[in-house]
């Protein structure tokens, strides 16, 4: 898409708007006068709140819970605050915790609704459309180059012939606008695309977040989803939504962990075995006792019992892992990727961003230096051949001066 806009728009010198996340941002756009919208502002974030809920008391609730640094980002943009204050007032007025819960939150709304006649899907009915849609989310964002427009085939191979025939039943019930038919292609398929492409990111971190539990974090697994050298995976463009997503699924021991074996580090943690069947040698159902559910996974727990599944993760052993090294380019979208793995990690020791030029995005040091303020364990910082500039080694003295009184 960069390449079509560069060569077929900008160089002919077409007038071009064009609209990114930092994260989808090149060198290739430079050349074009750059615009960046404001982030709201703290007055206008509580008049928007107080706007879309009518209760004074329970307007001024979420208008301070959203002074809070867990929502920061959430709240200074329109279209994400507008999202929240929607499942606020739907979720009975409790206040969602990250943006992984909100987006979780949002679709469960989208699929479980009563309207215009429509009964909404009920708990089971939710998980297991939730299970295909991660399936077809995942394998269509893998691919390289275009990663939201996929054939009706490709579906079926993904998501299995009733997945996707399923995801086509919630489609024509109007329950999965986050997906849209875009009609026949130039060799007469049918083909469809993610509407939205966070909501697709965030069911892929769900699908991720399944394969590495069942995994134990193994490096295979690990390789399997980020590549040859999992860490690289930071400074991908098309991981850093989907990182920061499986970061607010993952709890705060297990996104130490995770980033533990993404440097290398090995998981030990015990095989849980399912309970016996009459019908089989092994059950397929729930480890967890009463739980009529088909598990899907490998660790023996069903899709409505993964916190139960983390929590025979929280005390695995971890071996190794504690020095993070990543020599790429870390602009601010990379390092907003990494940073929730770093803020609260007890594990991490040993942080080298040699050579990532730091210093060419002032914004990145300063979201570094956020991080590390909230981590209390790590003790050599190796930030050499970053270029800082003043300011950027002003923001790191600062830290440093902070973290030696």
């Amino acid at each position: 898409m960069q390449d079509f806009v560069t060569v077929e728009l900008l160089e002919p010198g077409h007038k071009t708007v064009i609209t990114s996340r930092h994260s989808g941002f090149s060198d290739a756009f430079r050349q074009c006068q750059l615009v960046e919208l404001l982030p709201l502002s703290d007055e206008q974030q509580a008049q928007m709140v107080r706007t879309r809920v009518p209760d004074e008391e329970k307007a001024e609730r979420l208008v301070r819970e959203l002074g809070n640094e867990a929502f920061k980002e959430i709240a200074t943009n329109p279209l994400m605050l507008t999202m929240m204050v929607s499942i606020y007032v739907s979720n009975n007025y409790v206040v969602i915790s990250n943006r992984s819960e909100l987006y979780e939150k949002a679709l469960l709304t989208i699929v479980g609704r009563s309207d215009k006649g429509r009964g909404g899907l009920v708990s089971a009915a939710q998980a297991t459309l939730f299970g295909h849609l991660q399936k077809l989310a995942s394998k269509s964002h893998e691919r390289t180059g275009e990663r939201r427009i996929f054939t009706a085939m490709q579906a079926r191979m993904w998501a299995g012939t009733d997945g996707w025939v399923g995801i086509e039943e919630a489609m024509r019930a109007g329950r999965l606008p986050i997906i849209a038919a875009i009609g026949r292609n130039k060799d007469d398929e049918d083909e469809y695309r993610f509407g939205h492409m966070s909501y697709q990111e965030y069911l892929t971190g769900r699908e991720y977040y399944q394969e590495l539990m069942a995994a134990r974090f193994s490096m295979a697994a690990l390789v399997k989803l980020f590549g040859d050298q999992p860490l690289d995976a930071f400074t991908d463009v098309k991981q850093h939504l989907v990182l920061q997503l499986l970061a607010g699924i993952l709890s705060q021991e297990l996104r130490a962990t995770f980033l533990a074996a993404m440097c290398g580090g090995r998981v030990e943690a015990p095989v849980l075995m399912c309970k016996p069947s009459s019908n089989s040698a092994m059950s397929t159902r729930c480890a967890v006792i009463g739980c009529p559910e088909a598990h899907r996974n490998t660790d023996g727990y069903c899709h409505n019992h993964r916190e139960v599944a983390a929590s025979t993760l929280v005390n695995a052993k971890v071996h190794g892992g504690d020095t993070l090294k990543i020599q790429k380019k870390l602009g601010r979208a990379e390092m907003e990727a990494l940073v929730p793995y770093l803020q609260d990690n007890t594990r991490l020791r040993t942080l080298v961003l040699s050579g990532a030029e730091l210093g060419k995005d002032k914004d990145s040091v300063e979201v570094l230096v956020q991080a590390l303020k909230m981590n209390t364990t790590v003790t050599a910082l190796d930030l050499s051949n970053n270029d800082l500039k003043t300011e950027g080694a002003k923001a790191v003295a600062e830290l440093l001066a902070r973290c030696v009184r």
